[in-house]
C-alpha cells in the first residue's frame, strides 16, 4: 500500500504525489504565461521557465514532454480557463441576464489572467503554431456564448446567431484590449462602456 502512518493518521502518498504534480504543472503554465507576456516569445525557453519555478528542465520534460507539449498545454489551458469562467456565469437566468453575465465573465477573466489572455491572442503565435486539434478545442470555448445568444434571440436562424456571436466577441476583445493597454482612459467607466456596447449589439440584432 502506498500509505504511511503519521501522528495516528494514514497518509495517502499517491494522492499527495498527484496533487504535487498537478500543482507543479499549473505553476509551470502560470510562469510560462507570465514570461511570454512580460519578456516576449524569445524568452519563452524551457530553461527560462524552469528557472522561474525553481526546477530543472527535466521536470518540464516529465510534465509536458518538451517544448511543443508545454506550448500546447499553455494554449489549451488559456482557453479552458476562459471557457470555465463563461460556463460558470451561464447559470444565471433569464437569458438576457445570462448573456450579460457571460460577457462580463469574458472581461473579468482577461483582467484577472492577463498572462493567459495574452497566450490566447498575443505572442505565443509568433513562437509556435497550434495543431489543428488544439485549435478545434479552443474554438469550442465560445459555445456557451453562442448558445446564450441563441437563447436571447430564439427566432433567429443559425447564421444570424453566429453573426451576433462574432460581433460580440470582436467588441469584447477590442474593449478588453484597450483597457488592458491603458487606452481610452478618458472615456469614463470601462465596465459601463463594456456593458452598454454588448447590450446594443444584441438589441440591434433583434
Amino acid at each position: 500500500m502506498d500509505t504511511i502512518e503519521k501522528s495516528g493518521r494514514r497518509i495517502d502518498l499517491g494522492r499527495q504525489r498527484d496533487a504535487f504534480r498537478t500543482h507543479m504543472r499549473e505553476a509551470i503554465l502560470v510562469a510560462a504565461a507570465s514570461i511570454l507576456r512580460q519578456e516576449g516569445p524569445a524568452a519563452l525557453t524551457l530553461r527560462r521557465v524552469a528557472q522561474a519555478v525553481g526546477a530543472s528542465t527535466k521536470v518540464i520534460y516529465t510534465a509536458f514532454g518538451g517544448r511543443d507539449g508545454l506550448f500546447d498545454a499553455l494554449y489549451t489551458r488559456s482557453f479552458a480557463g476562459l471557457q470555465q469562467a463563461m460556463e460558470d456565469a451561464a447559470a444565471v437566468r433569464p437569458a438576457r441576464d445570462r448573456l450579460c453575465a457571460v460577457c462580463n465573465a469574458y472581461r473579468n477573466y482577461a483582467l484577472a489572467e492577463p498572462g493567459f489572455y495574452n497566450v490566447m491572442y498575443g505572442d505565443l503565435g509568433r513562437a509556435w503554431q497550434a495543431p489543428p486539434a488544439s485549435i478545434a478545442k479552443a474554438s469550442r470555448t465560445f459555445r456557451v456564448l453562442r448558445e446564450t445568444v441563441a437563447a436571447v434571440r430564439p427566432a433567429a436562424d443559425h447564421a444570424a446567431v453566429i453573426q451576433t456571436t462574432r460581433q460580440l466577441w470582436a467588441a469584447m476583445h477590442g474593449l478588453v484590449s484597450l483597457q488592458m493597454q491603458g487606452m481610452l482612459s478618458d472615456e469614463g467607466d470601462f465596465e459601463a462602456l463594456f456593458s452598454e456596447t454588448t447590450r446594443k449589439i444584441c438589441e440591434g440584432a433583434e
